[in-house]
């Protein structure tokens, strides 16, 4: 985990694409909400969430909140999906991550940060979520064979 959130810091951070930005911890944390399922995703995205917090620079809050509710939504997607098409994970991680954002903009807000809500969704959220859609797809494919290899299990 702690690995994850440093390379997230040390260099997914900085991969944009225009106004997009790459989530490394988002994307893992939705694909192993997937696998894995409620429990086990929630504890990861919570620990995954307050690390990120802390080496962010930030105010404590905004990734401990909105990691595990992606978590949980992801968990909640793999009962109602069949993630046997890899490209079901893009519409889903493309939905989740907006729902992600605007979980942190909301902590952000009531934390007293005054961030411009439109443009935010407008200029950011949405090209980053099409982004982490995309990156959602190898992601997903990868972890979904190791974690079979390992258990033995298909999802």
């Amino acid at each position: 985990m702690l690995a994850t959130v440093l390379i997230q810091e040390a260099a997914v951070s900085g991969l944009r694409l225009g106004p997009a930005r790459l989530d490394f911890v988002f994307i893992l944390t939705l694909s192993w909400g997937i696998l894995k399922g409620g429990n086990a995703a929630m504890g990861w995205a919570f620990g995954a969430g307050l690390l990120m917090d802390l080496v962010s620079g930030g105010p404590l809050g905004p990734f401990t909140i909105s990691l595990p509710i992606v978590a949980f939504a992801a968990a909640s997607t793999s009962e109602h999906l069949s993630y046997a098409n890899p490209l079901t994970s893009f519409p889903v991680a493309s939905l989740l991550f907006i729902l992600y954002d605007i979980t942190q903009l909301t902590v952000l807000r009531l934390l007293g940060h005054n961030l411009p809500w439109a443009e935010s969704l407008a200029l950011i959220t949405l090209p980053s979520a099409l982004l982490n859609g995309v990156a959602a797809i190898p992601a997903y494919m990868i972890l979904s064979r190791l974690y079979q290899r390992e258990t033995g299990e298909r999802k």
